[in-house]
Parts: structure tokens; C-alpha cells; sequence
């Protein structure tokens, strides 16, 4: 076998199989990125060995590549590929990344959390509990840095056990393993519905947060969103759970009720966390934690068959409640950058659905509501400011002030887009570039456009501690703007 190669490795949920492969001490780990990130310079600070940019490695037929959806017509891809049509090598593999997840799925116990919002928030929770009170737990991934894991996305344990499974799975060679290893440790994993590739997962158990309409460049409409999250429900193995409360899931509950677990509210006193909605997240995950442990203890597979279960105790239970007030939050979720009481208090946040920028705007009102609250809001894709331009005027209309930052698009064709999308009272005729599309938006809502960073930075020195700066994005920004500060 040649090396293990991760084209795109600055990627949430790359970097985290990258840091994996270290940590169980694979030699032949070779990382490549188009560009230099804070998760690139991570992975370099840990002696991986990383490729950016214009690099001299070529892969080999003899490489296992695992690749990002986001690079798939990238030159290392078309290279991989070729290997494998020509069929060079026989164990040439070219896998995504959610294929590679598959085969981790199929060997562990898997744990999914999904939904269209606070699936990275939500997976971190219910890791930081579940890793602290139960043995079995040994890898997880979330697309998000996490304070409580030292400033990773991932966690590993029992690691001769999982390097067997790695092993195995990367080279083929099952003669050695020891089959009793599968589905004996948990693996919990965020999981993206986006081109469904949360279907590509061997699921136990599943959590769905919410499900609202996102990633309009591939699903068609509502029905075919729901679509997707209804194929995944009837996937699952055994539960599904949902937030009690939330109505958007209700197509999910009519559907087979014996699968469905709806979880009441609790009330948790949360340290560092603001928002609301995080008592029901954090809810799913407290009954999570409860369901595990009578596992645990009980030596059975988990089901729905609560009576088969043992009675989980008030100090188990305590102990679940404390480690979930005390969770610090993930980056870029509300993430507390500035507060030197001088300036404004500013906080990074990857929000980029109108329903996402509306929490946490009611979040930090409640927090703040003597303050001036202005947003600073990077869109991401021009297919969603089209497809959600009145509900994102809508909520950003609520903020004190607005600047919306340059539109990070990727996979997109504006043209075709103008062509497909027509947005109600808006006249998009005048609109050739990007850039034009940016400064409609903006206009629109009574906001400013800026294609430069030095704006947002210099918004963030003349501000006051009146204000609270909340900057929205899913792209580049956030990288620029944490570098200055």
C-alpha cells in the first residue's frame, strides 16, 4: 500500500479524519489543500504533512485517496480516477468522504445527529456527555473546532481496536481481524443531508434537530428535501429521536410512531451557552445520555423497549445535567471573539439560513437588550440569497445595523441562476456579476455592501460598547477577520 491521501483536508470533517490517521500513528498520511486555512496550520503544528496550493505530490495507484465532495474534479481526483478505470492497481480506492464514513458506520455502533440547523452544536453536546460517562465511546466527528476537545473536531479512544478497524478498512485485510470488534464501540457522527449524503451511513440511532428547506442548488422544492430526511428516518436502525416542540419535523412523526422517541423539554442553567433553543437540544441529548448508560449497564442492544431496561440513577442523571451547563460551545457557533470592554462585544457565527440568523439574533438580544445589535452577514451561495431573499431581508431588517459582506458562492453558474430563480418584486434584470447580486441584496434591506475586510474590521474598531457585532458566515470571513483581531 502506498499513502493514505485526504485531497481537501482543511475541510470541518476531513481534518478530523486526518487528525484520526495521525493519532493512530499511520506514517503514510499526506494531506492536500488548494489553500491555507487555520485547520491547515493545525494539521501542520501536529507534523502532518501538508501540501497547499500548487504542490509537487502526485498520486500514486498504489494510494487509498479519500477526497471532499467540494474538489471531485480537482487534478488529484481526475488522476485517482484514471487509476481506477484503467485498473492499474487493484486496490486503488477513490472514496468521498461520506463513502469513507460509510465504512466506518458499518463497523460501529453509529450514533447520526441531523437537521437543517445545530447539528454541530448539538453532536458536540451530546459528545462531551457521552465521552466523559461511558467506555464505549471511541471516535467521533463534528464539523466544528470544539474548546472542550482541546480545539479539535474529533475524539478517539480504545485505540488498538480502532486502528485494527482502520486497518482493515484501507487495506483490505480481513485475514488477521477480529470480527468481534463490529458494532462493539459507538461512533457518533454529524451527519450533512446536503446531495443526501447523510444516506451514505450505516445509522443505529438518529437525532434530528429541525428540517426546513436548505441547499436549494440540489433539492428541488420542500417535498424533495423531505424526501431525503424520510428515506434517512426509515434507514435508521432503531430510534429517531426529535425535539418535542418542533414542528417542522411533524411530516417525520406520522409516519411510523414506533420509531419515534419525541424528548419534553428539560431546563439546564448553561454557563457559556445563550441560546434558547439549546434547552431542547440539549434535551435530545440528556435523554441520549440516559438511553446509553441503561445500555451500558444492561449489556443489551440498545431498542426502544424501555422496560428491558435498568433504572438509571439520580446521580447518573446529575451528572449528565452538570456536564451540559458546564459546555463552553463550539467555533463558530455564537463564538465569543472580542469582549475587552472598550469596544464592541463581537461574536463569530456560522449562521447562513434565515432561520439560523433569526435564534441567534433573539439570543443575544436577550442577552443584550440594552445594546445595539449590528450584524455583519457574508451570504453563502447566491442560490440561497435568491431562493430566501425575503425571509433573509426579513430577519435582517431586526438588526440595529447591517453590512453585507462580498457573497461566498462555490459550485454555482450566476447566469443559469438568474435564469431559474425569480424573486418575487425584485427586479435581478441589471445583474451581470456577483457583485452586482451582493449590492441588490444589500440595497434591498437597507444594508451596506463591502467587498473588503478592512470595512468590517474598521466597523469593529469605531464600534462602542453599546454594541454587539454578530458576523454571519459561512465562507472566508471569518478566517480574515479572526487573523486581524
Amino acid at each position: 500500500m502506498g499513502n493514505i491521501v485526504l485531497v481537501w483536508a482543511g475541510g470541518a470533517g476531513m481534518s478530523a479524519l486526518a487528525m484520526i490517521f495521525h493519532e493512530l500513528d499511520f506514517k503514510n498520511l499526506v494531506c492536500i489543500d488548494s489553500t491555507a486555512s487555520q485547520i491547515t496550520e493545525t494539521l501542520q503544528g501536529h507534523g502532518i504533512q501538508v501540501y497547499v496550493g500548487n504542490h509537487p505530490y502526485v498520486v500514486k495507484p498504489e494510494d487509498y485517496v479519500i477526497y471532499s465532495e467540494a474538489c471531485k474534479d480537482s487534478p488529484e481526483i481526475k488522476l485517482s480516477r484514471s487509476y481506477t478505470e484503467e485498473k492499474i492497481y487493484p486496490y486503488h480506492y477513490a472514496l468521498n468522504y461520506f463513502q469513507f464514513i460509510w465504512e466506518i458506520s458499518k463497523h460501529f455502533f453509529t450514533v447520526a445527529v441531523a437537521g437543517t440547523n445545530w447539528k454541530s452544536s448539538t453532536t458536540s453536546l451530546l459528545i462531551q456527555v457521552l465521552s466523559s460517562l461511558s467506555p464505549r465511546f471511541w471516535v467521533w466527528i463534528v464539523w466544528a473546532l470544539v474548546p472542550d476537545f482541546w480545539n479539535v473536531n474529533y475524539k478517539l479512544g480504545h485505540k488498538d481496536a480502532v486502528k485494527s478497524i482502520f486497518e482493515k478498512i484501507v487495506t483490505w485485510k480481513i485475514t488477521h481481524f477480529d470480527h468481534s470488534l463490529l458494532k462493539k464501540y459507538f461512533f457518533v457522527i454529524e451527519s450533512c443531508e446536503y446531495k443526501r449524503h447523510f444516506l451514505n451511513m450505516d445509522v443505529d440511532y438518529s437525532m434530528i434537530a429541525n428540517v426546513e428547506l436548505d441547499h436549494t442548488d440540489y433539492y428541488k422544492d420542500d417535498a424533495d428535501y423531505q424526501d431525503a430526511f424520510n428515506e434517512f428516518f426509515d434507514r435508521t436502525r432503531y430510534e429517531v429521536f426529535l425535539r418535542k416542540w418542533e414542528k417542522s419535523v411533524d411530516f417525520l412523526r406520522t409516519r411510523k410512531s414506533e420509531k419515534t422517541c419525541d424528548i419534553e423539554n428539560s431546563y439546564f442553567d448553561f454557563q457559556h451557552l445563550l441560546w434558547d433553543f439549546n434547552q431542547a437540544n440539549a434535551s435530545l441529548v440528556q435523554w441520549m445520555a440516559e438511553h446509553v448508560l441503561e445500555f451500558e449497564r444492561s449489556g443489551i442492544a440498545i431498542r426502544g423497549d424501555d422496560s428491558s431496561l435498568l433504572t438509571i440513577t439520580d446521580i447518573d442523571r446529575s451528572q449528565i445535567k452538570n456536564l451540559i451547563e458546564q459546555f463552553r460551545g463550539i467555533w463558530r457557533r455564537l463564538e465569543k471573539l472580542v469582549d475587552d470592554g472598550k469596544r464592541a462585544i463581537v461574536y463569530s457565527d456560522y449562521g447562513h439560513h434565515p432561520s439560523s440568523l433569526e435564534v441567534v439574533f433573539d439570543a443575544v438580544k436577550k442577552k443584550y437588550p440594552e445594546k445595539k445589535i449590528v450584524a455583519v452577514f457574508q451570504p453563502h451561495q447566491a442560490k440561497r440569497v435568491l431562493e430566501f431573499w425575503h425571509p433573509f431581508s426579513e430577519v435582517l431588517k431586526k438588526f440595529d445595523q447591517t453590512m453585507i459582506y462580498s457573497i461566498y458562492t462555490a459550485r454555482e453558474n450566476l447566469q443559469e441562476l438568474l435564469a431559474d430563480v425569480q424573486v418575487e418584486a425584485v427586479d435581478t434584470s441589471a445583474v451581470q456579476t456577483v457583485s452586482d447580486l451582493g449590492n441588490l441584496f444589500a440595497q434591498s434591506g437597507g444594508a451596506v455592501y463591502t467587498e473588503q475586510v478592512a470595512d468590517v474590521l474598521e466597523l469593529i474598531e469605531k464600534s462602542t460598547q453599546t454594541e454587539v457585532i454578530v458576523i454571519f458566515t459561512a465562507g472566508d470571513l471569518d478566517r480574515l477577520v479572526r487573523g486581524s483581531l
